[in-house]
């Protein structure tokens, strides 16, 4: 063996590319390894601090839905379209979390209904409420309610409170 040959070149194998193909993987994995590595982290977090669960009800961005998996790297939430999204785990994290449910299950909604400017108020505070009184999901307690929100350029807005 010469001063300066390897042994994996007495086999045949030119190991200088082999080296060059091996630092061109690392590269690659090293600049997409800490989105990888950050999701699995904040996912560990997920799973050990429980900030959120699965059945909560959460907003994370610009997405409001049930939580229905939490896994290592991401978490789905199944939005009110039926429609699941896959978050990354590190927006839980990084970003403002709402989990209207952590406490309590019950949460009140309100519902903005826009009615014509001939319409009578009390009239529309009474079909409000009666729509709510009837649907299996409202709460009998607290009680519904009807406040008027704003002066609409076509419509009276009144918002249920559920």
């Amino acid at each position: 063996m010469g001063a300066g040959s390897f042994p994996g070149q007495s086999l045949g194998v030119n190991l200088d590319s082999l080296v060059v193909f091996g630092g061109a993987v690392g590269v690659g994995v090293g600049l997409g390894l800490p989105n990888v590595v950050s999701n699995f982290v904040a996912g560990l977090i997920l799973l050990i601090e429980q900030p959120i669960r699965i059945g909560d009800r959460i907003e994370v961005k610009e997405t409001f839905g049930d939580v229905v998996k939490i896994g290592a790297r991401s978490t789905w939430i199944r939005t009110n379209d039926n429609i699941v999204i896959i978050v990354p785990n590190s927006d839980f994290i990084n970003s403002a979390v709402t989990n209207w449910t952590a406490n309590d299950p019950n949460v009140r909604l309100t519902i903005p209904v826009g009615f014509g400017y001939d319409s009578a108020p009390e009239k529309v505070r009474e079909l409000l409420l009666q729509a709510a009184s009837v649907h299996e999901d409202v709460l009998s307690e607290p009680c519904s309610d009807v406040i008027f929100t704003d002066y609409g350029d076509k419509s009276l807005t009144f918002s249920l409170r559920v």
